[in-house]
């Protein structure tokens, strides 16, 4: 009975580091899932998105936005940008992600510039 509860003990802090680890790691997933290239629903434009190389980059149609990340806010999927748009303050730009029901895929809800976009995979 007692090898029982240490095995059990065990178990629960491999469970307990597993969990600790892959929180640890899913900010730097949340940038590589939404890096690529993606398509505008509304007017089938190309957002170009680059958060995991260097310099991170957003190109909107023909224009290239200079980003850096501000803050990820992992419950929500959310990543905000500063964006260097050419005027003295950089501009708050976010990109959230929006998963199916089965969480197997999901779209992008990218807002900028007083606008919002639903984008998808491109191709």
């Amino acid at each position: 009975m007692r090898k029982h509860h240490i095995y059990l003990l065990i178990l629960c802090g491999i469970f307990a580091a597993g969990l600790i680890l892959t929180g640890c790691s899913s900010k730097s997933d949340i940038l590589k899932e939404v890096s690529g290239q993606w398509q505008d629903n509304q007017d089938n434009g190309a957002v170009e998105i680059n958060l995991t190389g260097e310099p991170k980059s957003i190109k909107v149609g023909d224009q290239t936005y200079s980003v850096s990340i501000d803050k990820i806010v992992m419950d929500r999927y959310q990543v905000n940008l500063k964006v260097k748009n050419g005027s003295e303050q950089p501009e708050l730009w976010t990109i959230r992600e929006i998963w199916n029901d089965v969480g197997s895929s999901f779209k992008i809800a990218f807002e900028h510039s007083g606008k919002s976009r639903m984008l998808v995979p491109k191709g």
